[in-house]
């Protein structure tokens, strides 16, 4: 297991729409160097968010990544197998990089906590609708960089576009 991991996502905001593609065909650099100390920032339908504190978990065969609730927002993905099959932990452990972990299928999803006016919604990939994907473009044995995309949706239908970065210590 790690004692640590660095998960880097880079935000459309930060970065452009280029650089957060996560289909292996664009935006294979997933540059995190603009979070500059912050655990997390991303773009939220349309809008700039950050997180000065997360963390990340060891689930079975898999991992959980936590983004603080920070203005409106907060943040889990829930990354259990790869695109081509693969335990998460098996692949980091392999270095079997990059790697992609589509939200529609084979237990991952990646899900938005809304707190507005003591309101508390939520969003997430596996509601009908949602869909995206996290590539994990590059892991050394403590740091992972990975760009995603994704649609969360609420139990109303209504859907979130997001595309983010995040850099946290494991637990």
């Amino acid at each position: 297991m790690r004692d640590r991991i660095f998960v880097g996502m880079l935000a459309m905001g930060c970065g452009g729409a280029e650089s957060v593609k996560a289909d292996g065909e664009s935006g294979t650099n997933c540059d995190a160097s603009a979070l500059d100390g912050l655990a997390g920032t991303a773009e939220v339908d349309g809008q700039n968010w950050s997180s000065v504190g997360g963390q990340w978990v060891t689930t079975g065969t898999g991992a959980q990544v936590f983004l603080d609730t920070s203005g409106p927002w907060g943040m889990t993905f829930v990354l259990m197998l790869t695109d081509s099959g693969d335990a998460v932990q098996e692949a980091l452990a392999d270095g079997d990089v990059p790697f992609v972990v589509s939200f529609s299928d084979n237990g991952n999803s990646a899900s938005v906590r809304e707190s507005i006016g003591g309101t508390l919604n939520a969003y997430a990939t596996n509601q009908p609708g949602g869909e995206g994907e996290i590539r994990v473009s590059a892991f050394d044995g403590t740091s992972m960089t990975t760009c995603f995309d994704f649609v969360a949706v609420d139990g109303d239908a209504v859907m979130m576009d997001v595309a983010g970065v995040a850099m946290v210590d494991g637990s």
